[in-house]
């Protein structure tokens, strides 16, 4: 069958190659999904989305969406379900079962637990069925009593927690071990030195011995012969008396007469001296005289007095904030009444006297705190320097045990309960209040997760396209409840439920619309009007505006489905083509197959025989990690088998550590596509995780040992001895992902489309993909001139360009334009975002790499295509027609080339030329026209030499 070809005007485009220096690339028509919103994280869309009030947790229940608008589908993907105030049990205290609870006598909203601890305080540990997590003020309490007959049943809500009180004590007071002992009056004496003859102490009188006051109620004397006597006088003689105690000064003295007693010390100690005694001096002592006092004679005396040793009693109050240890002293003996004490303390907090001892079994305060000391056996008063402790340890706080509550307590819980007296009287008797029954529930807001972590393969909720099921049993885990550390389900009660989802709406589903301004947002789109990025059209329209300084942006609707699928954004494609009103198309997704379709769209689009200019701006996520080797090359290259390997024991690491990987047949150093380094991942252990999801774990490569033996860092806990599957993945750093990124671009490798970095980007501190920017820039490009270049211009709307400026560094940006990406970054000095080259992902050469070069021809193409169509099929090809071609020819050019909106830009044709223009030589109903142009180039290099 011959060709047919459509009668119409066709302009080639037609680039010879020109070498020039690096450069980028920038221009608006977003076509995406357009849902409407009903969101949880919305105030204003929260109050819609509510679907219980109360979770049942006993029964699978049914709601239809809220809000969900006719014909709209749901998409399943975006779906979550919130639970405000919910109540996560995590304990149960039934009457009888493990703890006595009743109400606190008193008052009216307090609740103790007598075997419970609640929290980790005061020096006592929480109960061990709180787990790691103590009992806390917020947490929500479900009270149940059988009381006066009747059930009561009490939610309410922990306001405080008490600890148990634990009253000051006052320990028994303790007699220092260096107090006296009984004593009863007596004394010795013992010549104990110098010459003996008839002089000797006959008698010791201590019955007026009292030392009370010095603190000896004992004494030992030494009593010396100073100067001898003479003539048998006594008196004649001088005496040294020493105490050694200490407590008295020693004194000479002139004792009495012999046969009368001498006052020895000063407490009433009388000695009686006598020289009648027997003498020993006769043998060899002639020289002594017999009946006198010899110089260096020397008595040892001992006198005690009658004595009972004190006792004390503490008592009173301690009223202190502190322990500390009361020391009572006597500073002064003697009888009740002269005695007086002193008190301190061991720690010199607290301290008190001199007071006087009034009379036995008499009650005195020791310190300021209300503590009282008295003596209880003390007959014969008191003796300096005896000394009692009493220990005090001040009131404090115990273990906690009771919980403040919201809601006050009915009476029939507090043990009083109403009796019926009859005649239409009663009055209430009040007993012990009942043991009551308690839960215990966190109350808290969650997310509730679709699958039961934990429990597969139950799931918590699932959903259809017309409704959403809450299933019986929720479970729910809360960062604060663990055992031993390790996160614990909890089975979810109650609470307030929210279903947050979006759903596809058709408005502009097979439509173009036209949109010059942002207020007219929500009128133009209804339906689905908030501008948010999970409202992906609008979103992408509102930035296209922004940048568009008043210029129409088209737009497009994409899904009839959810998900969407390519043939969704297949059957929008088509309703794009043959249109000459779009231009710069943003596919609002990251998904490849789309981007390869509207590449090729363009593409076909841009053929002579269709006359549909346009160019595609695409946004691809970033490669954080790449697959080394996942396939088994045992059996050869390709053959997608997995690689399977154990993993054992090292027997050249001691100890056990699994860490020995072992791949029969692999070849991780000599396989030539294989890459395998020191650090590289490990995934293993590969399994299902109940839902329908791989999990795995990762260990980390230690050592290439040879071709299928890797060391792993650390390994399992357990062997691996079946050879199960293993991949090697790499986590890649920055300039890895640079290098990968770099990748992208030749994937295209069009001057009609556009790969634009970032692939994430913000705005007042929400993060977008990075294809909304792509709107921004079609937005930017609608509204410049064709040919004015769109390197180092700002774009408004933005202001977070982290992913290009910190995420990257200039030599890494480089790799990915010199790749043929076009990147957008930001002013570290003021803040404005701008481009950084015009460049497609065709870098060939300046034709096809500048963007402004490919717009230009195109604005000048449409020109043509308009005025040229006008003869087609009017008209036959003859020399007049040929002139009247040539004339529009020349117009148009002279149009172009004289046009001067900016001195900095010129026109968008610097010169022409028509090389040919006749009658095709084959195709006789063809008119064939070649045109030489010259067109400017963007100013990308300034060259200057300065020569001396």
């Amino acid at each position: 069958m011959p060709e047919y070809v459509l009668p119409q005007a066709l302009v080639f485009q037609e680039f010879q190659l020109v070498p020039t220096a690096l450069v980028v690339p920038l221009r608006a028509t977003p076509v995406g999904p357009q849902y409407a919103l009903f969101r949880y994280s919305d105030s204003d869309e929260k109050p819609g989305i509510l679907v219980a009030g109360s979770y049942n947790p006993d029964a699978d229940e049914s709601f239809a969406w809220p809000g969900r608008p006719a014909g709209s589908v749901v998409d399943f993907d975006y779906t979550k379900v919130y639970m405000d105030d919910a109540l996560l049990l995590y304990y149960s205290d039934a009457v009888g079962a493990g703890s006595e609870i009743r109400a606190v006598a008193g008052y009216r909203n307090r609740v103790r637990f007598d075997a419970l601890v609640l929290q980790t305080k005061n020096g006592f540990d929480r109960s061990g069925v709180f787990g790691d997590r103590d009992v806390s003020p917020g947490d929500v309490l479900d009270i149940v009593a059988s009381a006066c007959g009747d059930p009561y049943r009490v939610r309410t809500q922990i306001l405080e927690l008490l600890a148990d009180p634990v009253p000051a004590v006052i320990g028994d007071a303790d007699a220092d071990v260096s107090n006296k002992a009984n004593l009863v009056v007596g004394g010795t004496q013992q010549q104990s030195a110098g010459a003996y003859n008839q002089v000797y102490a006959s008698d010791v009188d201590a019955s007026a011995y009292d030392g009370r006051d010095d603190g000896q109620v004992q004494e030992t004397y030494k009593v010396m012969v100073v100067s001898g006597s003479a003539g048998g006088d006594a008196e004649t003689a001088v005496l040294r008396v020493t105490a050694l105690s200490g407590t008295e000064s020693a004194v000479e003295i002139t004792p009495s007469d012999f046969g009368t007693p001498t006052a020895i010390g000063s407490r009433g100690l009388l000695v009686t001296f006598n020289n009648t005694g027997s003498s020993s001096s006769s043998s060899g002592q002639d020289d002594i005289d017999p009946d006198d006092f010899v110089a260096g004679q020397e008595w040892t005396i001992t006198a005690q007095q009658d004595y009972e040793a004190p006792e004390g009693e503490s008592g009173g109050v301690y009223l202190g904030a502190a322990d500390t240890v009361y020391i009572v002293e006597v500073i002064k003996g003697g009888d009740f009444g002269t005695a007086q004490i002193r008190v301190t303390t061991n720690t010199g907090i607290d301290s008190s006297g001199p007071t006087t001892v009034p009379a036995l079994d008499t009650a005195l305060p020791i310190g300021t705190q209300g503590t009282t000391f008295k003596f209880t056996a003390a007959d014969n008063g008191l003796c300096k320097g005896e000394r009692f402790t009493v220990p005090v340890e001040a009131a404090g706080i115990g273990a906690v045990k009771t919980a403040v509550v919201s809601t006050p307590l009915s009476p029939a819980l507090r043990g009083i309960c109403e009796v019926d007296l009859g005649g239409g009287s009663s009055s209430s008797s009040s007993g012990t209040p009942p043991d009551l029954s308690v839960d215990f529930f966190i109350k808290v807001d969650i997310e509730v997760t679709e699958n039961r972590l934990g429990f597969a393969p139950l799931i918590n909720w699932e959903q259809s396209e017309t409704e959403i099921t809450l299933k019986t049993g929720i479970v729910a885990y809360d960062a604060s409840w663990t055992v031993g550390g390790v996160l614990q389900p909890l089975p979810v009660k109650d609470g307030k439920v929210y279903a947050h989802y979006r759903a596809l709406v058709q408005q502009w589903v097979s439509t173009i619309g036209t949109l010059d301004d942002v207020a007219l947002i929500e009128d133009t789109f209804d339906q689905a009007p908030i501008v948010h990025p999970d409202n992906p059209l609008v979103y992408g329209v509102y930035n296209a505006l922004l940048n568009a300084n008043g210029t129409d942006v088209k737009f497009t609707a994409v899904g009839a489905s959810s998900p969407i699928e390519l043939e969704d954004w297949l059957e929008t494609l088509e309703v794009l083509k043959g249109r000459d009103d779009v231009y710069s198309l943003v596919p609002l997704t990251f998904d490849k197959q789309v981007q390869d379709a509207f590449v090729a769209h363009a593409e076909a689009m841009s053929a002579a025989d269709v006359g549909r200019w346009r160019i595609v701006w695409l946004c691809a996520e970033a490669s954080t990690e790449k697959s080394i080797y996942v396939e088994s090359t045992a059996l050869g290259a390709d053959s997608g088998d997995p690689v399977l390997a154990t993993i054992t024991d090292d027997p050249e690491t001691s100890g056990t550590q699994y860490t020995l990987l072992s791949a029969e047949g692999e070849h991780f150093i000599t396989d030539s596509d294989a890459d395998v380094a020191v650090g590289d991942i490990v995934r293993a252990q590969y399994q299902d995780d109940g839902f329908g999801n791989l999990t795995y774990q990762e260990y980390v490569i230690d050592a290439i040992l040879n071709d299928e033996d890797l060391r792993l860092h650390t390994g399992p806990s357990a062997p691996v001895n079946t050879p199960s599957k293993v991949e090697i993945w790499r986590n890649l750093n920055r300039t890895q992902i640079a290098t990968e990124q770099a990748l992208k671009p030749g994937l295209w490798s069009t001057r009609r489309a556009y790969l634009v970095w970032p692939d994430e980007i913000g705005n007042a501190g929400m993060t977008v993909a990075g294809y909304f920017l792509c709107c921004s820039l079609a937005g930017l490009r609608s509204a410049s001139l064709p040919h004015r270049p769109l390197t180092n211009v700002e774009i408004i709307g933005w202001d977070d360009l982290s992913r290009t400026t910190e995420f990257f560094n200039e030599p890494q940006l480089n790799i990915l334009a010199a790749s043929g990406y076009w990147i957008v970054t930001q002013d570290p000095n003021d803040g404005q975002v701008f481009t950084r080259h015009q460049l497609s992902t065709n870098n060939l050469d300046l034709n096809r790499r500048e963007q402004s070069v490919t717009t230009n021809v195109d604005s000048i193409s449409y020109t043509f295509l308009r005025r040229l169509a006008i003869y087609i099929g009017r008209g036959n090809v003859t020399p007049v027609m040929i002139g009247i071609v040539e004339g529009e020819i020349l117009s148009i050019l002279d149009y172009y080339s004289n046009f001067v909106v900016q001195d900095i830009l010129g026109p968008q044709v610097i010169s022409y030329g028509i090389r040919q223009l006749e009658q095709h030589p084959l195709l006789k109903d063809r008119i064939l026209a070649v045109v030489d142009l010259e067109i400017p180039y963007p100013l990308n290099n300034i060259e200057l030499h300065l020569v001396v």
